[in-house]
């Protein structure tokens, strides 16, 4: 099977999600569809990886003709998409000028800003929250505004007292919000991703760009090379287990020249994340058709490590499995694990993905420990761990038990 063999639904639409949409883009499409009749697989992976809005622009343009039930369900998906982006774009403004106004300095990470320098519109972009980047020393002051306009805790850390978030503040880079009235979720970080040496010297002080969104308002984002190694360092962190994170970074280089994505590259790897760029650009490449200049692709081949990040990156986006009982096996849980250490180099990376990893976020969470006793998590690490381990075991195992035979949970 060839590197890029990820089934006819998914080939179609990747070919949907190029970007420009161009004569060539459209006729790559046309010829993915050849034949093409599994409609209801290739709405349910556009679903999965977020990117309804972009396929169905891609079809459109293209000409297809799905079964009507399924253009119609395309066509009513993609203006959720659309709506959903245009309140998130408003709030991000509102966020940009409420933080402003508390002098808080604050960048915005993917998002509108990216939609608007991506594709010139946020109609086609998949929102689901907003991440925003702030100095760590203003982090709790970001907090504070926020959760006095409107905003309170959620996810993990939705019960976590005043009292205790400076254990949040030391040991981990973000936290989410949600807005009580509308639903909108925030992910305030304070560090860029948890392993400060993959993307060095990249924080809220860093060059900014200022990008409009409507009606003369707008947020601050980072500077093209920054937002590119960002955007490679995310998507491999999380495997590119979504397909519009990567048509998102190859929408975001795809009208630059060659001579421009070495530049991009060549910064990238400057401050640490030059695995993660050669693994991203390979994927765009094979999955998109992005143009790389000779001298780049020949050194990502000659590279076994970009080889083998390219191979993970591909398992991520093939993935259809849900977190089950399965993978949840002492194997595949060591191996996840470890696969952070592959996407960056040196002593020093390896030793910081080792201490970003001390103490769990569930840990403060699970076993409140007083301030006194704060020194005993990192050894609570792996207790912990087996615990969680066991109780999810048995929780998944009485599900499956529950369920008639010969059928599969969700």
């Amino acid at each position: 099977m060839s590197t890029f063999e990820l089934g006819s639904a998914f080939r179609l639409l990747a070919a949907c999600c190029a970007w420009p949409m161009d004569k060539e883009r459209v006729t790559a499409v046309e010829r993915a569809a050849l034949g093409f009749s599994a409609w209801d697989e290739l709405l349910a992976l556009a679903e999965r990886h977020r990117i309804v809005a972009l396929a169905h622009h891609g079809a459109m343009r293209a000409g297809l003709e799905p079964p009507p039930a399924i253009a119609a369900e395309m066509r009513r998906r993609a203006l959720g998409v659309a709506g959903e982006a245009l309140a998130l774009a408003a709030e991000a403004c509102r966020l940009q000028e409420l933080l402003d106004g508390a002098d808080i300095p604050a960048v915005f990470l993917k998002g509108a800003s990216l939609a608007m320098l991506a594709y010139g519109t946020f109609a086609v972009k998949h929102g689901k929250d907003i991440d925003l980047l702030v100095k760590p020393d203003s982090a709790p002051a970001a907090l504070n505004t926020l959760m006095a306009n409107g905003y309170r805790l959620s996810g993990l850390h939705r019960d976590i007292g005043s009292e205790r978030r400076h254990l949040v503040f030391r040991n981990f880079g973000d936290i989410e919000l949600v807005n009580v009235r509308t639903g909108a979720h925030v992910e305030l970080h304070w560090r860029i991703c948890d392993n400060s040496r993959l993307l060095r010297g990249v924080d809220a002080k860093s060059p900014t760009q200022r990008v409009d969104l409507a009606g003369g308002r707008g947020v601050r984002t980072l500077s093209d090379r920054d937002l590119f190694a960002y955007l490679c360092v995310h998507g491999a962190d999380h495997r590119w287990a979504r397909l519009k994170w990567l048509a998102d970074a190859n929408a975001f280089v795809a009208r630059r020249g060659g001579q421009e994505i070495g530049k991009l590259y060549r910064h990238a790897r400057s401050i640490g994340a030059g695995l993660c760029a050669a693994q991203t650009l390979s994927l765009c490449g094979g999955l998109f058709g992005l143009a790389l200049p000779m001298g780049l692709r020949a050194e990502f081949a000659a590279n076994p490590r970009v080889a083998k990040l390219v191979a993970d990156g591909l398992a991520g986006l093939a993935s259809t499995a849900p977190l089950n009982q399965e993978e949840r096996r002492p194997g595949v849980m060591i191996r996840e694990y470890f696969r952070p250490y592959s996407l960056g180099e040196g002593w020093s990376f390896h030793f910081e993905q080792l201490r970003s990893g001390w103490v769990g976020p569930h840990d403060i969470v699970e076993a409140p420990l007083p301030r006194s006793f704060e020194f005993l998590y990192p050894a609570l690490r792996v207790p912990l761990s087996v615990w969680r381990r066991r109780f999810f075991t048995r929780a998944v195992s009485g599900v499956s038990a529950s369920k008639p035979a010969g059928r599969a949970g969700n």
